[in-house]
């Protein structure tokens, strides 16, 4: 009987013991939701006199991410951050500057208590007496329009560096209001990584500072770290007379270019020299079929890198250009209006006209008196005429590219080439 009754205890310890250890199944939907800034207290652009800030959060946060995600400026030494679930309370301990506002920069680096961070960084504004309404505003230009759609983040600072506000903008226009009598340091990147940061090289950055103006204009050229130096690619040649050369970038000048024979270093006569884009246009005096060696000295980009020599060899040719030159496009189109009495007449050909071959003539329709025109690009694929003195409103004009002009190898255009176009000023 005892046996029996020992034995009845312990098999209901041991279903009282495997009961208590009994588990939830693990697995389950991983928790991604971001945090999000869901109340203030006071409300954005709300007096703080009361020198108590409270921020509601739609998730627990982890109370660790606080101490470096949370900047104030103007700064404010005296402070106590109360953390509780998903409030943070910001307590005042300090005197506030009269008729100042003050900026709460909330940051990336807050996270929940499950690792998901704030999706980007935004910054509160609160004022201590009077409001404050100062202004910067501008446009975006980038280095790369591929970058047009992506979102463009501007970090403001005081003149010693220190964080005032951050802001993110779509679009090719930016304000940035409610700011305090300062100057400012303006720096803008396109974070195309998504961690929150500038990388170096790898993403358009623009650091540019105001004045201390109440409304100031401040254009963002977004541009590229580049510290690699311009080298020649490849040489194609053409014909006997004409070599393209491709560069590794285009440059922005150079010293010297020159072609020479490869053992006896004689040098070819280079005539015309075009750079567009990545590719510098040599035309030159006729070349054989030697071994030729091209050198570029001192050239130079954007960046201002520079490359002190870079040298190509090649093989010369004797194949002579025999294709006509024949206009592409004009600026205007033939037939249209100019809204200028002085207007900048683009005319595009295939291939490089050299000015002292080039035969042109602009009249007045109607009375078919000449106009003098001064050329403002010539030795190129495009050319630029403007008139040297003011149009007649309302009177159509026409410019014609005569037959007779040639390019670098005497071939002919060929036949007359003729555009009108209507000076219509507005007054």
């Amino acid at each position: 009987m005892n046996r029996a009754f020992n034995l009845i205890i312990i098999l209901s310890i041991t279903l009282t013991i495997g009961c208590g250890n009994k588990r939830n199944p693990t697995g389950g939907p991983i928790d991604t939701e971001k945090p999000v800034l869901s109340a203030t207290l006071p409300e954005p652009y709300g007096d703080i006199s009361s020198r108590r800030i409270e921020l509601t959060f739609s998730k627990a946060l982890d109370k660790s991410s606080l101490t470096r995600g949370i900047y104030i400026y103007p700064p404010i030494l005296d402070k106590k951050v109360n953390y509780a679930s998903n409030v943070v309370t910001i307590e005042i301990r300090e005197d506030l500057k009269p008729d100042t506002n003050y900026y709460v920069t909330l940051t990336t680096a807050i996270k929940d208590t499950r690792g998901n961070s704030l999706d980007q960084n935004q910054t509160l504004i609160f004022r201590h007496g009077k409001f404050k309404d100062h202004r910067i505003s501008g446009v975006f230009h980038l280095e790369d329009e591929a970058d047009a759609p992506l979102p463009i983040s501007i970090n403001v600072l005081s003149p010693d560096s220190l964080m005032i506000m951050s802001r993110q903008f779509s679009g090719r226009a930016y304000a940035i209001d409610a700011l305090n009598p300062s100057a400012h340091i303006l720096r803008a990147f396109i974070d195309k990584n998504d961690n929150g940061r500038y990388d170096y090289g790898a993403e358009p950055y623009f650091e540019g500072r105001t004045p201390l103006q109440q409304f100031v204009n401040l254009d963002i050229n977004l541009a590229y770290a580049d510290t690699t130096k311009p080298v020649i690619n490849s040489v194609h040649v053409v014909s006997d007379r004409e070599l393209r050369i491709t560069l590794s970038k285009p440059l922005q000048q150079w010293k010297e270019v020159k072609v020479l024979t490869l053992f006896e270093r004689r040098p070819l006569p280079i005539a015309i020299t075009m750079m567009d884009g990545k590719l510098l246009t040599l035309l030159t005096e006729p070349a054989d079929s030697t071994r030729y060696l091209l050198e570029i000295h001192e050239a130079s980009d954007a960046k201002g890198n520079v490359q002190s020599i870079t040298t190509l060899q090649f093989n010369g040719s004797t194949r002579a250009d025999t294709t006509a030159p024949v206009i592409l496009a004009t600026f205007p189109r033939t037939g249209t209006a100019v809204s200028d009495l002085r207007p900048v007449i683009e005319i595009h050909f295939s291939k490089i006209i050299p000015a002292n071959a080039i035969k042109y003539s602009l009249i007045r329709s109607d009375t078919k008196q000449a106009v003098p025109l001064e050329i403002i690009q010539a030795d190129h694929k495009i050319y630029r005429f403007r008139p040297s003195q003011d149009l007649i409103n309302q009177k159509s004009y026409l410019l014609t590219i005569n037959a007779a002009t040639t390019d670098f190898n005497g071939n002919l255009l060929g036949r007359d080439f003729e555009m009108t176009f209507l000076p219509l000023v507005r007054r």
